[in-house]
């Protein structure tokens, strides 16, 4: 059975976020939903306005038609003119891809309700309507932030209400699909290049993801580089400076590494540097970064520790690196590793840190490997 999901693959369109990129994304369509809210609300707030506003004045319809028209299209305006209120104080990113939904619904609520309504009152009044239709389900398609994703839920839903409640109301509805022609193409034509927009964001997304990645990212161990590790270093000591938060860092360094290499093959030194880092990062809070600095020295920057913490940290490092043996191919190797803690001192600069942790790496090796030495040891 063909369905949606395959088509898009096939036709290459649908691309897929890998579990590491989800938050980025999500942060990346609540921006674009955001702009699509605002954008949204202020065309919607004017153009509702001023046409309930042109109408009214005509008096086509009795005082109860005229409220029943005012209480169909009270919840886009209320709705967008609180978007527009509120966005002066409040962040509504995160709520951004319901409000656009919401949006979207309140505009099908009331243009189908103003058809209904219109339907009482016979075919002259209904020949106005059908233009009203094509505006709304083509503004309404700019509300499918997911293109197809989103049509049963913004159109589907309504439609389908719509023509039930006729249904069991038992209304003449031989009419209707003349009038709804013009407006079910827009929304055809509409969805398609919603979601068109939407594969080509998924597409942008991840052609930025892949640049990011491969300029911050060690093309090995898949650790940050020693190019993106510096600049998060330099704003660690920056915020320390005004908040006077604490902070370590810690160099580790592989002992004896270069037998793995002579007596391996340079293959199986990669693969122990991979499986190294990957104990490394399920040692560490999700707020630590670890870097591979270069060679078999890894860098890693714990926010919020002070020097006890910093040695726990190294210690529950050098621990998961020994035990249990690494396994290269046909061989269950003991790898160990050397670390040096030092902590942010008021006015510290990079150079200064990380020179202190280095010292002390140098006096875990001299010491006999496989331990972890701070800063303040005697």
């Amino acid at each position: 059975m063909i369905t949606l999901s395959s088509l898009l693959g096939w036709l290459r369109l649908d691309h897929k976020i890998p579990a590491r990129w989800q938050p980025a994304f999500s942060r990346y369509e609540q921006e674009v939903a955001w702009r699509t809210l605002i954008a949204g609300s202020a065309i919607a707030f004017i153009l509702v306005l001023a046409y309930h506003s042109l109408l009214f004045s005509q008096g086509e319809l009795s005082r109860e038609g005229r409220m029943l028209e005012l209480a169909f299209r009270a919840p886009i305006l209320l709705l967008s003119a609180a978007v527009l209120i509120s966005s002066r104080w409040l962040d509504l990113r995160k709520a951004a891809p319901i409000l656009v939904r919401l949006l979207g619904l309140s505009g099908m609520l009331m243009i189908l309700g103003l058809f209904s309504l219109q339907l009482e009152v016979g075919n002259q009044p209904l020949v106005r309507m059908s233009n009203g239709l094509l505006i709304t389900f083509f503004g309404v398609t700019m509300a499918a932030l997911r293109g197809v994703r989103d049509w049963p839920l913004l159109f589907g839903l309504p439609i389908l209400a719509f023509a039930l409640y006729h249904l069991f109301a038992d209304t003449s509805l031989t009419t209707v699909p003349a009038y709804f022609f013009d407006a079910a193409v827009t929304m055809v034509l509409g969805t398609a290049i919603a979601e068109v927009l939407y594969q080509l964001r998924r597409s942008d997304f991840l052609h930025r993801q892949h640049l990011t990645e491969s300029a911050t990212l060690d093309p090995l161990t898949s650790l940050l580089n020693r190019r993106a590790m510096l600049p998060r270093l330099e704003g660690e000591c920056e915020r320390s400076q005004r908040k006077a938060a604490p902070f370590t860092v810690i160099i580790g360094d592989l002992d004896h590494f270069k037998r793995i290499n002579d007596t391996y093959g340079h293959n199986a030194g990669d693969d122990m540097l991979r499986q190294v880092a990957r104990r490394m990062e399920a040692s560490v809070r999700k707020q630590d970064s670890v870097s591979r600095w270069g060679g078999e020295e890894f860098l890693i920057l714990c926010p919020d520790t002070d020097l006890a913490g910093g040695q726990q940290v190294a210690e529950k490092i050098r621990q998961a690196i020994a035990i249990p043996p690494i396994v290269l191919g046909a061989e269950s190797l003991t790898q160990t590793i050397s670390l040096g803690v030092a902590f942010y001192r008021n006015g510290d600069k990079p150079e200064s840190l990380l020179s202190r942790a280095d010292e002390a790496l140098y006096a875990a090796k001299a010491s006999g490997r496989n331990q972890v030495i701070t800063e303040d040891h005697e």
